[in-house]
Order: C-alpha cells, then structure tokens, then sequence
C-alpha cells in the first residue's frame, strides 16, 4: 500500500512541476509585457498552490481512513483469536480478504 503511495505521490510531484516549468516557459516566451507576465505567473501559481492543498487535503483523508480501518481490522482479529482457537480459520480469511 505504501509503494502505491509513494508512486502516486511521485507522479503528482512530477505532473506539478512540468505543469509548473512548461506554463513558465511559455509565459515568457510569450510576446507580452514583463509586469503582464509576472501577474500571469502569480495567478497561475496561486492556483497551483491551492490545487496542491486539496490534494494533500484530500490523500491526508483518505490516509486517516486507511489507518483507521487498519486499526479496526486488526481489532477484530485479535479479539476474535482470544475467543476460541476455531476462530484462527475465521482471522485467516478476513486477512485473506
């Protein structure tokens, strides 16, 4: 779970900053003049900095559900292993979910 996150989390970093080098590369390529151009850049960093905060918001989240339902699971197994030795085959099968 963690190396898909770990890859996920690589793919946004690089998708982010080509978006970042290649809008600042054609912004000043572009024809216009330099206090035009800083707004652009500004406005188009500001977004990227806000898109950025709802996706960490976002995998933060979904990280916090992870956890917890991992904590629940392994709850259950252990409760269910202190019950009866039959339940072993039950613990064998949730993990084999």
């Amino acid at each position: 779970m963690s190396s898909k996150i770990n890859i996920f989390s690589g793919l946004m970093l690089g998708l982010a900053a080509g978006a970042v080098i290649g809008s600042a590369a054609a912004l000043l390529s572009a024809p216009k003049p330099g206090k035009e151009t800083r707004a652009i850049l500004k406005a188009k960093s500001d977004d990227l900095v806000k898109r950025a905060e709802v996706s960490l918001e976002e995998t933060r989240q979904r990280l916090d559900k992870a956890f917890t339902d991992a904590r629940a699971q392994s709850s259950e197994l252990w409760h269910l292993r202190r019950q009866k030795p039959q339940t072993q085959l039950m613990a064998q099968e949730i993990l084999a979910e």
